[in-house]
C-alpha cells in the first residue's frame, strides 16, 4: 500500500463499510528490498518474509520521523493519533501473516465483509405498514386467536369470549359458524357492526344515541368484556359505534369533568324520542310547549316535581345527566377499567373524540369520495353515473345500510372502496361485494337508471347479510 494513501481514500475506493488491512514490520535493510511488494495494495504480504512473528519493537520504540521509513500514521503514542478520517488502530497483538488489525469504531467484531453492501447501492423503498400489519410485526410471538360466532347469538358469544384478557394483544380473526367467509378485516368489521347493532337493540336505552342499560345477568366480567370489545374494534379496525352516546363516551375516556352542559344537551336530544325532542327544543328556544307533556317526560325519567319557568332548563340538564351518566355509571366504570387507557392514548383530547364522531358518520359526499374506479369503456362511465346518483338519493339510514353492504361496517372505517365493472346479464345480474377489499363489483349492462336503482334497492332492502364468498 502506498505510504501516501489514507484510510478515507480506501473507503472511497472499495465502497465497503468495513476494511480488513494486513500490516507487517520489517528490518530497515529488508524493507528497501521488499518495497516493491508492499506497493501492491491488493497482494498480501509474502509468506516467506513472515516465517516468524514480526518484531513489534519498531512500533513500541520511539523513532525519528526524519529517518524512519514507516508511515507517520503508525507512530505510537499514548492516545489515538488525530486523523481527519476518525480511524485509528484499536488493538495490536503478535502479528502473523493472517492476523488482523481492527480499525475502530467496530460495532461487531465478527462482521463478515462479504455481507457488506456498497455504500452507493440503491436501497429498496419500504412502504409504511398498515395498523393491522404493524400490530402483527410488533407482536411476532403472539399466537393468533379466532373468534367463532353464531350470527343469531353474537352478543353473548362475543361477551363470553372477550372475558379472556389475552384477546387484547392477540392477532384476532373472526369466523361465522356455517358461513364460508374468510376474515381479511371485512368479516371482523361485520362482526363488530353486528355486535353493537344487537347490543343497542337488547342491552341499551335510547333512540338515535344509546347508553348501556344494566342487565340482571351482566356483572363485572361481562361489562369489562364489553369494554374490551369497544377498544379492540377501534384499535384493530378503526371501528367505533357512534350510536353510543357522545357524553357517555367522553366520560368513559376522559372522565366526568370533561362532559360539558352543551354536550349533555346534544346527547340528550339524540337520546329521547322525536316527540320529546320537540318539547326540549321548545323549552330551550323559549317557544310555547305543553307543560303536561314536559312533566310526563320528566316523570318517565324519574322526576318527581313540576319545574317552574326559571328552573325548567336546569331540570332538563339534571335529567340528562341522570339518564346519560348516573344510571349507566356501573357499566361505564367497568368498561373504562379495560378500555380507558388504550382509547385515551388513541383519542387524547375531547376534541379528538368529537372529531371521531363527526368523521365516522356516512354521508353521500363522503362515500362517493371513497370510490376508486377505472373507466375504460363508455358503459363504465354510465354505470358510475348511476352509482353516484343512487348514493345521493339515499337517506341517512340507507347510507348506513349501503356502507354496511360494501364494507361490512355501518360507519366509515376504510380508506377506499374499489369499484370493478362486470359484464353479467340476465337473472345472475346483481351487485357483488367483497368486504375485505373492500371491492364492489357492478354489472355495466344496465340500460337505464331505473333498472340500476331497482336491483340495488332490492339488494339493500333484503336485509340479508351472510359471508358466502371466499
Amino acid at each position: 500500500m502506498p505510504h501516501d494513501t489514507n484510510i478515507g481514500e480506501l473507503y472511497e475506493t472499495v465502497k465497503l463499510g468495513v476494511l480488513r488491512i494486513y500490516l507487517g514490520t520489517f528490518d530497515r535493510e529488508e524493507s528497501e528490498a521488499s518495497s516493491e511488494d508492499l506497493q501492491t495494495p491488493d497482494a498480501p504480504p509474502d509468506p516467506e518474509t513472515l516465517d516468524t512473528p514480526p518484531d513489534l519493537e519498531t512500533l513500541d520504540a520511539p523513532s525519528d520521523p526524519e529517518t524512519s521509513d514507516a508511515p507517520p500514521d503508525l507512530e505510537t503514542t499514548d492516545a489515538p493519533p488525530e486523523s481527519t478520517d476518525d480511524c485509528y488502530i484499536t488493538s495490536v497483538t503478535n502479528l502473523s501473516a493472517d492476523d488482523e488489525i481492527q480499525f475502530g469504531p467496530v460495532d461487531n467484531p465478527d462482521y463478515n465483509s462479504e455481507d457488506t453492501l456498497p455504500l452507493d447501492e440503491p436501497q429498496a423503498d419500504i412502504s409504511p405498514l398498515s395498523p393491522e400489519e404493524a400490530h402483527v410485526a410488533t407482536h411476532p410471538n403472539v399466537a393468533p386467536k379466532v373468534l367463532r360466532l353464531h350470527r343469531v347469538n353474537i352478543v353473548s358469544d362475543m361477551v363470553e369470549q372477550f372475558k379472556d384478557s389475552s384477546f387484547m394483544e392477540a392477532n384476532l380473526s373472526v369466523t361465522f359458524i356455517n358461513e364460508s367467509g374468510i376474515d381479511a378485516s371485512g368479516v371482523a368489521r361485520d362482526a363488530y357492526s353486528c355486535f353493537w347493532e344487537m347490543f343497542f337493540l337488547n342491552c341499551a336505552d335510547g333512540e338515535a344515541e344509546y347508553v348501556p342499560a344494566l342487565q340482571p345477568e351482566y356483572g363485572r366480567e361481562e361489562w369489562e368484556a364489553i369494554g374490551r370489545i369497544l377498544m379492540k374494534g377501534y384499535k384493530d379496525h378503526g371501528f367505533f359505534p357512534i350510536k353510543l352516546s357522545l357524553a357517555f363516551t367522553v366520560c368513559l375516556i376522559h372522565g366526568e369533568n370533561k362532559v360539558t352542559e352543551e354536550m349533555l344537551f346534544e346527547s340528550f336530544l339524540r337520546f329521547v324520542t322525536p316527540f320529546e325532542k320537540d318539547i326540549v327544543n321548545a323549552v330551550l328556544e323559549g317557544r310555547p310547549y305543553s307543560e303536561d307533556d314536559l312533566l310526563d317526560m320528566l316523570s318517565r325519567m324519574g322526576g318527581h316535581t313540576a319545574p317552574d319557568g326559571d328552573t325548567v332548563k336546569d331540570s332538563i340538564v339534571h335529567t340528562a345527566h341522570k339518564q346519560l351518566i348516573q344510571e349507566p355509571m356501573y357499566a361505564l366504570k367497568m368498561m373504562a377499567a379495560t378500555a380507558q387507557v388504550t382509547l385515551k392514548s388513541l383519542l387524547p383530547t375531547v376534541s379528538a373524540v368529537t372529531a371521531l364522531y363527526k368523521n365516522k358518520v356516512p354521508t353521500a359526499t363522503g362515500i362517493i369520495a371513497l370510490l376508486r374506479f377505472d373507466e375504460k369503456q363508455p358503459s363504465h362511465s354510465k354505470t358510475m353515473q348511476f352509482l353516484k346518483l343512487f348514493i345521493r338519493s339515499l337517506d341517512k339510514d340507507k347510507l348506513h345500510t349501503f356502507l354496511r353492504f360494501t364494507t361490512g361496517s355501518d360507519v366509515i372505517c376504510v380508506s377506499h372502496i374499489d369499484v370493478e365493472f362486470t359484464d353479467v346479464r340476465g337473472l345472475q345480474r346483481c351487485p357483488v361485494v367483497h368486504t375485505c377489499g373492500p371491492l364492489l363489483q357492478i354489472p355495466c349492462t344496465y340500460s337505464t337508471y331505473s333498472e340500476f336503482r331497482r336491483e340495488f334497492v332490492s339488494v339493500l332492502e333484503a336485509n340479508y347479510l351472510k359471508m358466502d364468498l371466499l
